[in-house]
């Protein structure tokens, strides 16, 4: 059996737009941390987040204060949410993959997280590919 079909997809997307979808990534572990960081928060959390992701869902453009691209990465970017949370992602085969989510403390998205998202990144890919 391959990597790819031990995973339910379904199971790992978030939402469907009219354009692309977000889904959760997977690490080699089979972990989807974003999901587990989303629903630590519980409904609270995915409320704050409906709004970006389905614009991005919908092919509309975000602002760039809500969504960017990170400097110095691989193609990570950003999902940034009024107060700290935060959720990285990548895109890959038509769609958004949240890699993590973290709780902002300063302006700048630190290295480790840009870090953690290229790994996890790394590893959906490599599952994947």
């Amino acid at each position: 059996m391959s990597q790819r079909d031990d995973i339910n997809l379904a199971d790992c997307i978030f939402l469907t737009g009219r354009i692309t979808f977000i889904g959760y990534a997977i690490r080699a572990n089979r972990k989807k941390e974003a999901k587990e960081y989303i629903e630590s928060f519980g409904k609270s959390l995915e409320a704050k987040f409906a709004v970006p992701f389905k614009r991005k869902v919908d092919g509309e453009i975000l602002n760039s204060d809500r969504f960017s691209k990170l400097p110095d990465s691989d193609d990570i970017f950003e999902f940034k949410c009024f107060g700290q949370p935060c959720i990285l992602c990548f895109k890959f085969e038509g769609g958004w993959w949240l890699t993590h989510g973290y709780n902002r403390k300063s302006n700048r998205t630190p290295k480790r997280q840009i870090q953690r998202a290229e790994q996890i990144k790394e590893e959906h890919i490599k599952r994947f590919s």
